[in-house]
C-alpha cells in the first residue's frame, strides 16, 4: 500500500470511530443524569351537594299495547309527581323503554307465552338534597315499582378533580424536595408527570335503603347525602442537580 493509500485508510478508520462512539457519549451522558422518582397524592372528604335518581316503572298485560300503554301511563304520573314536587322538566329523563315476553313456568309449556312486561325508568337531577326523600315518597306512591339507582354528587366535580391533582402535584414536588435535601442535593425541573388514579365515593346507595326499609328513621334523614371521599395520585421524575 502506497504512503497516500496508507494515509486515507487512517483518516476514514479516525471518521468512523467518531460516528461510532458520538451516540454512546451521548447515552453515557443520559445515564449520568441523575434523576428522583416520587408519588404524590391528595384525599379530602366532602359534602354532597346534588343527587341523580333513577325510579324503575314495571308492568305486565296481556298484550305488547296493552303493556305499552300501561308503563307509559305510569311514568307519566311518577313525572307529574316530580314536577308537582318542584322539579324542573328539564331535569326529569325518561329511557330505558322496553318490551318483553313472559312465560309459562310450567315445565311442559315453557314455549307458551302467557303475557308481556314492559320496563321503563324515570331519572331525575335534584339540585337540593334535603328534597331526595319526599320525591322518592312521591314517585313511589305515584306508581314507580322500584328505586333502580341513587347518586349523590358534587356540582362542579370537573374543577374539583383540577384541584385535586395540583394539591397531588404539590406534595409530590413537597416530597421530592424533602428527599433532594437529605442527599444534599437540589430539585431540579419535572421531567415527565404521569396522572396515576382520581375517585370519588360517596356512600353505598344499599345503605340509604336499609335505612328506608328499617323505618327507623324519616325519609329526609334515611336519604340525606354522607360524605364523598376524594382522591387524586400522580407520579413525577424529576432531575437532580
Amino acid at each position: 500500500m502506497n504512503q497516500k493509500m496508507l494515509r486515507a485508510a487512517t483518516v476514514f478508520a479516525a471518521i468512523a470511530t467518531l460516528i461510532v462512539l458520538a451516540p454512546l457519549g451521548a447515552q453515557s451522558t443520559e445515564q449520568l443524569t441523575r434523576t428522583i422518582h416520587v408519588s404524590g397524592e391528595y384525599r379530602t372528604t366532602i359534602e354532597a351537594d346534588m343527587a341523580v335518581l333513577t325510579l324503575s316503572v314495571i308492568r305486565q298485560a296481556t298484550t305488547p299495547l296493552k303493556v305499552q300503554k300501561e308503563v307509559t301511563n305510569a311514568a307519566d304520573k311518577v313525572i307529574k309527581a316530580l314536577l308537582s314536587a318542584g322539579i324542573e322538566r328539564k331535569n326529569i329523563a325518561t329511557s330505558a323503554f322496553n318490551i318483553y315476553a313472559i312465560y309459562n313456568d310450567d315445565e311442559d309449556k315453557r314455549n307458551e307465552v302467557v303475557g308481556y312486561g314492559s320496563t321503563s325508568t324515570v331519572t331525575v337531577t335534584i339540585n337540593d338534597t334535603a328534597m331526595v326523600g319526599a320525591l322518592i315518597e312521591a314517585g313511589m306512591q305515584s306508581g314507580a315499582t322500584e328505586i333502580q339507582s341513587l347518586s349523590y354528587q358534587k356540582r362542579d366535580a370537573a374543577s374539583l378533580e383540577i384541584e385535586m391533582y395540583q394539591k397531588a402535584v404539590l406534595n409530590a414536588m413537597e416530597k421530592a424536595a424533602a428527599l433532594a435535601q437529605t442527599l444534599g442535593m437540589k430539585l431540579g425541573k419535572a421531567i415527565t408527570v404521569e396522572e396515576q388514579s382520581f375517585s370519588a365515593q360517596s356512600q353505598d346507595e344499599r345503605v340509604f335503603f336499609a335505612k328506608a326499609m328499617s323505618a327507623a328513621a324519616p325519609a329526609e334523614e334515611a336519604f340525606a347525602p354522607g360524605s364523598i371521599q376524594m382522591s387524586a395520585a400522580v407520579r413525577i421524575v424529576f432531575e437532580l442537580e
